[in-house]
C-alpha cells in the first residue's frame, strides 16, 4: 500500500463537507447490500426421511402408519417419489411430488416383517436426488417380569446314582430354593401328608439362579418323587415336581480260600465239606458227605465259590459253615448221621458243636456295607463302585478255620 496516497485520502476526507461525507456513507452501504444480494446462496443437501425407522409394531397388530418427508434444491420444482415393498414387484407409492411434502408428511402404511425402499429422483432424468432410504420393521419387545409368580424354574436335570442323586436346577430369577425327595408322591401343592415321608432334602444357602444339589443316603433301584420349591426376592413361590429312579446295585461275592487252622483230627486230616452263603441267595455247597475234602491243619485250599446279588441292599451277610465228618471210623456213630445239611438258617451259622462225638461243625458270618459315599454335601467324594476283602473267622469248636474272599460292588 502507498502510505503517501493513504495520508492524502485521509486529508481529503477530513476536508470534505459533512454533507459530502454522509452521501459517501450511504453510497457504500447500498453497494454492500447489492453485493450481498448478488452472492450465490448456500443450500443444504437434499434429504429423504421417515418419521420412524425402524418401525416398531405392537404384537396386537400387523401394520403401522408412518410419514415420509424430503427436501430438494430450490430450483427443483418437481421430483418422483417411489416406495417398494420387499416381496412385492409393484411399488406401493409411485408419484410426482413437489419440492416439499404435504402438511404432516407423505403417509405410508408398513407391514411387520417387510422391508421398504424409498427413492427420490429427478422427474425428468430419473436420476437419484438422495441415497435410497431403507425402512425396516420389528416388534415391540414387551417383557413383564412376573418373577416366580409364574414359571421361573427350568426343568431340573437329575443324574441318578446308586445311593444318591445329583440335581442341577436353574431359574430365570434369583431365588432361594429347597429340594425334597420321597418314596411317596407329594400332594398337588408339593407337600407330603406325613413330613416323615421325606427321605432326603437340601436347600440353598444364598439366593441363586444356578444350583447344583446332591441328595444323599438314598436306596438303590428305588423310585423317588421330588419337589423343587423356589422363592424369589418378592416372596413369590413356584414349585416343580418329578421323579427319578436310582441305579441297581450288584454285588459279586467270591469265597476265594479256606485257611485251615485246626482240622480237629488227631490221627489224620479232616474230611470236610462246607456251605457258603451271601445275602439272601440260596446257599452253595463245596463238597458233601460223599465228596469230602481232605484238608490238613496249616494248609490253604481254594473253593472259589461265587455269588451274584442283583438289587443288593446296603448291607449283606456273608456266611460260611464247615463240617468235619469222622463217622468213617464207625466207632460211635454210623456214616451219614449227625447234623443235617445247612439250609441257610442264620442261627446255624454261629453254631459249633459235635454230633455223637464223630462230627464237628463250625460256622460264622460277617456283615459288610456295600453302599459307599462321601459326606452328605459331597457324596461323590467316595467311589460307590469298589472291591473290598472280607475274612470269616470260625473257631468256636474243635474245627477252626478262616475263609478269605472279596466282594465287588457295581451299579447299572
Amino acid at each position: 500500500m502507498n502510505i503517501t496516497h493513504t495520508r492524502d485520502a485521509r486529508r481529503r476526507w477530513r476536508g470534505a463537507s459533512p454533507g459530502v461525507r454522509r452521501w459517501l456513507i450511504v453510497l457504500m452501504l447500498a453497494l454492500g447490500v447489492l453485493l450481498t444480494l448478488n452472492a450465490p446462496a448456500a443450500h443444504a443437501a437434499p434429504t429423504l426421511t421417515a418419521s420412524e425407522n425402524p418401525v416398531f409394531i405392537p404384537y396386537s397388530k400387523d401394520t403401522e402408519d408412518i410419514t415420509l418427508a424430503w427436501t430438494v434444491e430450490p430450483w427443483q420444482l418437481l421430483a418422483t417419489l417411489t416406495v417398494t415393498e420387499s416381496g412385492t414387484p409393484a411399488p406401493v407409492i409411485d408419484k410426482t411430488v413437489g419440492p416439499t411434502p404435504p402438511p404432516g408428511g407423505e403417509p405410508l402404511t408398513v407391514t411387520y416383517g417387510k422391508t421398504y425402499t424409498a427413492e427420490l429422483k429427478d422427474v425428468i432424468t430419473q436420476q437419484p436426488l438422495v441415497a435410497p432410504l431403507i425402512i425396516t420393521t420389528d416388534r415391540i419387545d414387551i417383557k413383564i417380569d412376573m418373577g416366580c409368580l409364574v414359571q421361573c424354574i427350568t426343568e431340573p436335570k437329575v443324574e441318578p446314582h446308586g445311593g444318591w442323586a445329583k440335581f442341577t436346577i436353574n431359574t430365570t430369577e434369583t431365588a432361594s430354593m429347597t429340594l425334597e425327595a420321597s418314596k411317596t408322591k407329594p400332594n398337588a401343592n408339593g407337600t407330603w401328608n406325613n413330613p416323615k415321608d421325606v427321605a432326603a432334602s437340601n436347600a440353598t444357602i444364598l439366593p441363586t439362579q444356578n444350583w447344583t444339589a446332591p441328595l444323599p443316603n438314598l436306596d438303590s433301584n428305588t423310585t423317588y418323587y421330588y419337589v423343587v420349591r423356589a422363592h424369589d426376592t418378592n416372596g413369590n413361590e413356584q414349585i416343580k415336581t418329578g421323579s427319578f429312579k436310582t441305579l441297581t446295585r450288584r454285588v459279586e461275592v467270591t469265597f476265594a480260600e479256606i485257611q485251615m487252622i485246626d482240622d480237629s483230627d488227631d490221627l489224620g486230616d479232616c474230611d470236610c465239606f462246607f456251605w457258603f452263603n451271601a445275602g439272601d441267595e440260596t446257599p452253595k455247597p463245596w463238597g458233601d458227605f460223599q465228596h469230602q475234602k481232605s484238608i490238613a491243619s496249616g494248609t490253604t485250599v481254594h473253593p472259589n465259590v461265587t455269588f451274584t446279588i442283583d438289587n443288593a441292599p446296603s448291607e449283606i451277610l456273608i456266611r460260611a459253615l464247615g463240617y468235619d465228618d469222622d463217622s468213617a471210623f464207625g466207632s460211635l456213630c454210623s456214616a451219614g448221621t449227625g447234623y443235617l445239611p445247612y439250609t441257610g438258617n442264620a442261627t446255624w451259622i454261629t453254631t459249633s458243636g459235635m454230633a455223637e462225638d464223630c462230627q464237628q461243625l463250625t460256622g460264622d458270618q460277617v456283615t459288610v456295607s456295600v453302599s459307599h459315599q462321601g459326606q452328605p454335601t459331597a457324596p461323590d467324594a467316595v467311589d460307590e463302585q469298589f472291591t473290598e476283602q472280607f475274612t470269616i473267622s470260625a473257631g468256636l469248636g474243635p474245627l477252626v478255620y478262616k475263609v478269605h474272599g472279596s466282594y465287588k460292588v457295581t451299579y447299572a
